[in-house]
């Protein structure tokens, strides 16, 4: 009789002391019973470390990591760490503050595996502070005939990534995790090179938690819209993919939203400049009501001289 498969799920968490509790729990009460956790704290100075080592004291598989404080900017680094001393030959991802339904293994697993795929994913639910649903339904919604790997690569949708199931072998081949200086990320550059085949199982296993409506900063938005587009040239580039098809209508309204939001901080500092470059880069984008909304956003803080841009476009 075979062995059953090992699964690994890496969490890298600071100073979540409380939802890291709610975490642990829900892969506690998994129905698929053979994984393990490694946690890494990077650091905290709340009491997070003895939450890990309290739940490391109640099950063995539990097992909690110290790092120095690295930050965000080193997160791919931090998951390589716990991939190092991980033992299993598929890997999960927990964030610290999300939560995983009884089933997310015992439902995922066999699809991941029938499918003798690189990298498989679900769908996962948004919930709020207190993990009560939100309006929105289960994402991502695909069409079952979606090139997942191109869909991806032009940005018309993303994995989340606490659903996400990771053949290991293809993992380490592609180098581990990866992340790039402009993108302060480190999933999108991962899926992008551990790459084909890759599966989606239109299930809700997860409940992603939203904190407020505002989850990052107008900044950090514009960074990853635009880091992430950096990189899909890259790929294409590599790989001989058309550049001009990087563009899709998702990733176009992504970069859009993203500009607004720029140009809203720049506006509030009174850079008036860049705020405006910011809303050239809405009409390059062609989003024509999104232009016309942050000139009117301009107008209100810096009067006439909105006003004179504006007119010289007649």
């Amino acid at each position: 009789m075979p062995e059953p498969v090992q699964v690994s799920i890496l969490i890298a968490t600071y100073n979540r002391a409380s939802l890291l509790t709610q975490s642990l729990s829900s892969i506690l009460s998994q129905t698929y019973p053979h994984w393990e956790v490694v946690l890494v704290d990077d650091g905290s100075s709340d009491n997070t470390w003895e939450v890990a080592c309290a739940f490391a004291a109640r099950d063995a598989r539990i097992r909690p990591l110290h790092q120095e404080h690295r930050g965000l900017a080193h997160f791919a680094e931090t998951y390589n760490f716990a991939l190092a001393q991980a033992e299993g030959s598929v890997i999960a991802l927990m964030d610290d503050d999300d939560l995983w339904l009884p089933e997310r293994l015992a439902k995922h697993l066999p699809f991941h595996l029938a499918g003798g795929y690189a990298l498989s994913f679900a769908q996962c639910q948004a919930v709020d502070e207190k993990a009560q649903p939100l309006e929105q339904q289960p994402y991502p919604v695909l069409d079952p005939a979606t090139d997942l790997y191109v869909a991806l690569l032009r940005g018309e949708y993303w994995i989340p990534t606490i659903t996400t199931l990771i053949s290991r072998t293809r993992l380490e081949a592609a180098g581990g995790f990866q992340q790039r200086p402009y993108l302060p990320a480190y999933d999108y550059p991962t899926w992008l090179a551990v790459g084909e085949p890759m599966g989606f199982l239109p299930l809700n296993l997860a409940l992603r938690r939203i904190h407020s409506p505002q989850q990052i900063t107008n900044k950090s938005a514009l960074e990853l819209a635009l880091g992430a587009y950096r990189h899909a040239i890259e790929v294409a580039e590599r790989s001989g993919f058309p550049k001009a098809r990087l563009l899709s209508e998702n990733r176009r309204n992504n970069l859009a939203h993203a500009y607004h939001l720029a140009a809203a901080q720049a506006g509030n500092e009174g850079k008036f400049g860049q705020a405006l470059d910011y809303c050239r880069e809405i009409a390059r984008l062609g989003r024509p009501y999104l232009f016309a909304r942050c000139l009117t956003m301009l107008t209100y803080k810096f009067g006439q001289r909105t006003l004179r841009y504006a007119a010289s476009l007649v």
